[in-house]
């Protein structure tokens, strides 16, 4: 069965479709049981009903990598309005590790924990608030980009007829690639 990202859930509705990514969060409330994960396109939920199922996360943390495979059905609740049910859960790299950061909560930048935010800076940007800070200022410096050179070319060179643009290699770039 092919691979569906997270993303793409609320085309499948009423298919069975596997996802893979990490473990972003687990919620066991009783009878409910709810394992989010996170791949590149973003947050899907899954319900779990088998204790089977269940029983093969025990012990393990964030991060862990999971294919799970199930029926999707919507739900406007969920992220992406869609969620997968009668799941069945493949670990694929378990992690059991306790990780020195949070990425589900909001990160607590006082002073005295500057010094693990800054040793598990990797971690810390799986956040999504500290994703979202960057995402805002990469688009805001795309847009004043798009802008400054659209600017110039209508002012210096009002009949052109090509533009070309050439990465940046910077020294401390090219250290890492030699």
């Amino acid at each position: 069965m092919a691979r569906t990202l997270t993303h793409e859930l609320s085309a499948h509705v009423g298919e069975t479709v596997t996802i893979e990514g990490w473990l972003h969060k687990k919620r066991l409330l009783g009878g409910l049981n709810f394992i989010t994960l996170r791949d590149r396109g973003g947050l899907a939920q899954t319900k779990i009903d088998n204790k089977d199922e269940l029983e093969k996360l025990r012990g393990l943390q964030v991060g862990t990598v999971l294919a799970l495979t199930g029926t999707v059905v919507a739900d406007e609740r969920a992220p992406g309005g869609a969620e997968l049910h009668d799941v069945s859960v493949s670990v694929l790299v378990p992690v059991t590790d306790e990780p020195p950061i949070e990425i589900d909560k909001p990160l607590d930048h006082k002073s005295e924990n500057l010094d693990t935010l800054f040793e598990h800076r990797v971690l810390g940007l799986r956040n999504l608030q500290e994703t979202a800070i960057f995402q805002r200022f990469l688009k805001f410096r795309l847009l004043l980009k798009r802008r400054l050179v659209s600017t110039c070319a209508d002012k210096i060179l009002p009949n052109s007829t090509r533009q070309s643009y050439y990465p940046v290699l910077r020294k401390v770039a090219l250290r890492y690639f030699a």
